[in-house]
């Protein structure tokens, strides 16, 4: 990959839209980092867990809301198509959360038996609510990256961060113990999609279903390989945080959710950010030449620099920096979280470019790899637990073995870039 290192930083109308993005982004990210220290001290290591585990079985059902059908709402050329498959995404959001809250009645003491966390019982009737939330986000925020309108969405991750700080701090103070997390956290979720909703009227209206049906065939691919694919990947990502409570402790999910809150901030308003503005990029450059190598070059160099500078620059220095800013109580999460850097470094960079699986429709391709990575992730911490391997250790096997996951990945992205990985 030959480049000029000065260019690749260059102004270019895809540099200021992720700065839009991160923009909104990082305010959003600020707003909790900056009072993750007063939480600490208000919250302890146990009820930070209870958080983690909601915030989890959330996020494992949120990838399979809407199907996947929001990643098409980028592709077709008439907007009038893009309009049919965001209102196919609402209404898929409203019957899976139907499905959840039905599950959850049907199993909700094996659910709380199972993780051997009884706080959790009341809550669990709260996730379809955040799942729904989720899937109407989802499909309103990917209309409105086809529309440019970046400003809305950074907005939009503004007021729900404001919200989630405001409640968790206040009712914090309040001495409100896992109510006070988890409240925040379900209240907030509500908040970005009813900003967005603010202008989709024209969504609020007749549903044809011949046109929903129409558009579901058409990209059948999204559900059939991206949702699923979405959905290991996801389990992959958070099935250590499933399963530490089961073979470990809720005390030490505590400890291992606050190393992903402030090692995983930085990933989420950059990295986040550009793979928003990457996948629109992409599609233009494939329909222009075929294939989408530039755009992941610049992206891939972009993200190596910052990811060195940030990750790397600041290994030495995070017990410390836990202990003082944390609490003495949470240094033994620096302490993870040093074991966790290199994973973060690789994953910040691969992951917005992962998109490119939706750009070339290498659907099947994807799904394998999230299989294989979710095979990866329970392997390990299987292993560890039968071998009665401590919590420290499966940490550095879980980083060290995704690590070279994600650059075996990079290989394969840079192939399906360059058109060289077509599916048939």
């Amino acid at each position: 990959m030959s480049f000029k290192f000065p260019k690749i930083f260059k102004d270019s109308a895809f540099l200021r839209n992720v700065m839009t993005l991160m923009t909104g982004s990082f305010i959003a990210q600020s707003i909790p980092i900056a009072i993750t220290p007063i939480l600490t001290r208000l919250y302890t290591p146990e009820e930070f867990g209870v958080l983690a585990l909601f915030v989890t079985i959330s996020t494992i059902l949120s990838v399979l809301v809407t199907a996947r059908y929001e990643q098409a709402i980028l592709l077709p050329e008439k907007e009038v198509e893009a309009i049919h498959i965001t209102k196919l995404c609402l209404a898929i959001a409203v019957i899976m959360s139907v499905g959840f809250l039905i599950f959850i009645m049907l199993f909700h003491d094996w659910i709380v038996s199972f993780f051997n966390e009884p706080a959790l019982s009341f809550w669990l009737y709260f996730i379809p609510v955040v799942t729904l939330s989720v899937g109407v986000f989802n499909g309103l925020n990917y209309y409105y990256v086809r529309q440019k309108n970046f400003k809305f969405i950074a907005s939009s991750e503004v007021y729900k961060s404001s919200a989630l700080g405001t409640l968790q701090l206040v009712l914090g103070l309040l001495k409100e113990g896992v109510l006070g997390l988890l409240l925040g956290k379900i209240v907030s979720m509500l908040v970005a999609p009813i900003y967005l909703c603010r202008k989709t009227k024209f969504f609020i209206g007749f549903f044809s279903v011949p046109d929903l049906k129409k558009v579901a065939k058409r990209y059948i691919g999204f559900p059939k390989y991206i949702m699923w694919g979405g959905f290991f990947n996801t389990l992959a990502n958070y099935a250590t945080q499933l399963l530490i409570p089961v073979f470990y402790s809720t005390n030490l999910l505590g400890f291992f959710a606050l190393v992903y809150r402030v090692l995983g901030a930085p990933f989420t308003f950059i990295s986040h950010s550009v793979g928003q503005v990457f996948i629109e990029e992409a599609v233009r450059e494939k329909r222009a030449n075929g294939h989408a190598k530039v755009i992941v070059k610049k992206v891939f160099w972009q993200l190596t620099v910052l990811s060195a500078v940030g990750f790397g620059g600041s290994y030495l220095f995070l017990e410390e920096l836990f202990a003082v800013v944390f609490g003495e109580e949470w240094r033994v999460a620096g302490i993870y979280a040093q074991y966790l850097l290199p994973l973060f470094m690789i994953k910040f960079i691969v992951s917005p470019l992962t998109n490119i699986h939706a750009v070339f429709e290498a659907l099947k391709l994807s799904f394998i790899l999230q299989l294989i990575m979710l095979a990866l992730s329970i392997s390990c911490i299987l292993y560890a637990h039968f071998l009665a391997i401590e919590f420290d250790k499966f940490l550095m096997l879980f980083s060290g073995v995704l690590s070279l996951f994600y650059l075996v990945r990079l290989y394969i992205i840079w192939k399906i870039a360059n058109n060289h990985l077509v599916e048939k």
